[in-house]
């Protein structure tokens, strides 16, 4: 049997939140939330009233595919994946980062495609580093310059930061904007 917690509103501190878990008719409780490790097909979560097993993020449904409607998310807290463009973390608050090492010319401006598209360029920022392992250009460092941005992709090459000429290295690159 269920046992009567106060509403939300009626918690005057948070050593008064109790958390329950109705696991297989089972009723278990904590006063420090959900540290317990239920089966997810047998879990329904309950803080304080009920806030049904849809809004309860566990084990199974942090990770997955993020999702939203409206602004609001629906789906899993981080999405995370690779393809031949990269890697990517999607997290639910609509951020996305991408990350990929990729050779620049010495004779033309290299594209990046990211991993995944961005929603837009609006605060889409995008950095990068040489990778200076074995590289003979230690003496004379070497800048990433950046230049056409789309929401898909960016133009970059590196550059010696002694002449301005350009240069043929591996560069690190992060890129971070919303998916949404």
């Amino acid at each position: 049997m269920m046992q009567n917690l106060p509403a939300i509103g009626a918690v005057s501190d948070l050593s008064e939140l109790r958390t329950v878990l109705y696991q297989s008719g089972t009723l278990v409780h904590g006063p420090y939330g959900m540290g317990m490790q239920p089966a997810d097909d047998d879990l329904t979560a309950l803080v304080a009233g009920s806030i049904g097993a849809a809004k309860a993020f566990r084990r199974g449904n942090v990770l997955g595919t993020v999702t939203q409607s409206g602004g609001v998310p629906t789906g899993a807290l981080i999405e995370a994946g690779n393809n031949a463009n990269g890697a990517y973390a999607r997290f639910a608050d609509g951020t996305q980062i991408c990350t990929s090492i990729l050779g620049a010319s010495a004779t033309a401006s290299v594209e990046w495609t990211f991993p995944i598209a961005f929603s837009s360029t609006t605060n889409l920022s995008v950095t990068g580093a040489y990778v200076a392992a074995g590289d003979p250009h230690t003496a004379n460092p070497i800048f990433i310059q950046y230049g056409t941005l789309t929401a898909s992709s960016v133009l970059f090459s590196a550059r010696r930061s002694d002449t301005g000429a350009a240069a043929t290295v591996n560069a690190r690159h992060t890129a971070i904007g919303r998916w949404f």
